[in-house]
């Protein structure tokens, strides 16, 4: 059995916990909205119109998970829900003006923080790994 600092899933633990949890809690707080939230709200900015179904698929989270958050996002003025012309038992998400200022004011400390670390091929090289990861997760 490995020592847990040499194992894979650990690194990857401290590494998350090193570059978004510690700092994303402190800077999410001031504002009013936890990692999960930002992240859902940055994930309905990029795909307009997307459903809550496709937003569980796209964020890896349970539909109830979904279900709180986008409710959570609603209650904070920072998204709509529009009735799905295609499907009247779906609701698409768009930002809203508020919502988009939230996204534009945190994107770059948020999903940029620690690209300093990495060069531009070592960059290339953990997101396709980490793609890899995630693709065997989502098969499952």
């Amino acid at each position: 059995m490995h020592r847990i600092e040499e194992t894979l899933a650990f690194k990857l633990l401290l590494a998350r916990h090193a570059l978004i949890d510690k700092r994303s809690q402190l800077e999410f707080a001031v504002i009013g909205l936890t990692r999960g939230n930002f992240v859902t709200l940055a994930i309905i900015a990029q795909y307009p119109g997307i459903t809550q179904s496709e937003l569980s698929l796209k964020n890896l989270k349970d539909k109830n998970v979904i279900g709180h958050l986008v409710d959570k996002l609603e209650q904070k003025s920072l998204i709509r829900r529009s009735k799905c012309q295609t499907d009247r038992r779906s609701y698409q998400l768009f930002v809203t003006d508020k919502g988009q200022a939230v996204v534009d004011g945190n994107w770059e400390s948020f999903f940029n923080h620690g690209r300093t670390v990495l060069t531009s091929e070592e960059e290339k090289t953990l997101s396709h790994l980490l793609e890899k990861l995630l693709q065997e997760e989502v098969s499952l």
